[in-house]
């Protein structure tokens, strides 16, 4: 790598397309998606040097970060030290005044179900670039099988290639429907999640988000300290909560594409006793 900073040209019509993620500048997904929407507009790409998944919409406060290119299968790809949020910000920077689009993914896993979302470094950096008035949509894969860690093995390998091929194309259908249907201008960001096998016979479904929580995700180890873990996903009263409503998590179990449309935390209802008990003067 080396020290730059690049010149972003425009694309078609002066569009631009910033690609990001939170799996760093070796995820097997990234060249695939980049391919696939070359022909959307000027795509460029702005990602951590490094894994940095779990991580939210954490940023670096108190720190410098540095921004390297690197080539990535014949692409110039611009690393960064920081956060998918901070690789947002970048890279919005560097296309300014674009991008017009963010595509943040394809994640190395589903980011479905509230406790993920709230969690994931690929929601965390479409949101930033939300933030900074772009229209962002979030990508996320995986499998609902019992050997998760099968599954994640076998999508790095080179053999998978052509898996990721398909998925980046079936990912770029679902982008070229959610960005005409008018989705996008009824909330904050969108987030969609297809999984592995995804072709095009796979249904589509516009979910709700289920409510979810983590089991333990540390534990008890020696000498005071704690072992991470991973407690498992736990879905809450969806029937409550959600209605008759498909979730994203229902898509998944179901094999279906979920296409959720996703707003920002914003202020809860306060009834008027309530108020009333709380406020002075």
């Amino acid at each position: 790598m080396t020290d730059v900073a690049p010149a972003l040209p425009g694309g078609p019509d002066g569009r631009s397309i910033l690609v990001t993620n939170d799996d760093g500048v070796d995820s097997p997904a990234l060249l695939p998606l980049a391919d696939a929407l070359d022909d959307l507009g000027e795509v460029r790409i702005v990602v951590p040097d490094g894994e940095r998944s779990w991580s939210g919409k954490a940023m670096t406060r108190f720190a410098d970060v540095t921004v390297a290119e690197a080539e990535r299968g014949g692409r110039t790809v611009v690393a960064t030290t920081g956060s998918p949020a901070d690789a947002a910000q970048i890279g919005c920077g560097l296309l300014a005044p674009g991008p017009d689009l963010v595509v943040s993914g394809i994640n190395l896993g589903h980011n479905h179900g509230s406790a993920f979302v709230l969690s994931s470094g690929t929601i965390g950096a479409a949101a930033e670039a939300v933030l900074l008035g772009r229209t962002a949509v979030a990508l996320s894969t995986g499998t609902m099988d019992d050997d998760w860690a099968g599954w994640r093995r076998m999508i790095a390998e080179p053999a998978a290639r052509a898996g990721w091929v398909r998925l980046a194309g079936q990912a770029r259908r679902v982008l070229d429907e959610v960005l005409v249907s008018g989705l996008v201008g009824g909330c904050d960001l969108v987030s969609v999640n297809l999984p592995w096998g995804t072709d095009d016979d796979t249904p589509w479904r516009v979910t709700t988000l289920a409510p979810t929580r983590y089991g333990p995700m540390m534990l008890p180890d020696t000498d005071g300290r704690w072992a991470a873990s991973y407690g498992g996903l736990e879905v809450l009263d969806v029937v409550a909560t959600a209605g008759t409503a498909v979730t994203d998590i229902a898509a998944a179990q179901a094999g279906m594409v979920s296409i959720t449309p996703l707003n920002f935390p914003t202020h809860a209802l306060v009834d008027d006793h309530v108020r009333d008990h709380l406020e002075r003067g």
